[in-house]
């Protein structure tokens, strides 16, 4: 039996932006975050905020976020990408230098 599948590709809407949070945690001294959200990044060199990073989506979007051990130090950092109160990434690393890195997609 064939089967046939049709695939439909649904723009992003960017009247109906979706709420990202980037959670970045650590024991550390020093950190670099860095993100991207569907090719605009930025990024932190100031150490782990005190609250997520927070930016806008449009659906489809490919989030990318890192939070790296920094200035030659060594502990404990992870990251977090929530959409809209849902976590679509997370990720933990450990050691000198290290970095957790997390990529997901708006819902």
């Amino acid at each position: 039996m064939d089967r046939e599948f049709a695939v439909a590709y649904i723009p992003p809407d960017p009247s109906d932006p979706r709420q990202v949070e980037l959670r970045a945690g650590g024991v550390v001294l020093a950190v670099s975050l860095t993100w991207s959200v569907n090719g605009r990044s930025g990024e932190d060199l100031r150490g782990l905020p005190t609250g997520p990073v927070l930016l806008e989506a449009a659906r489809g979007d490919l989030i990318l976020f890192n939070v790296r051990v920094a200035g030659g130090g060594s502990g404990d950092v992870s990251c977090q990408i929530v959409v809209d109160g849902t976590t679509v990434a997370t990720d933990v690393a450990g050691g000198p230098g290290v970095r957790a890195s997390c990529e997901g997609t708006a819902p």
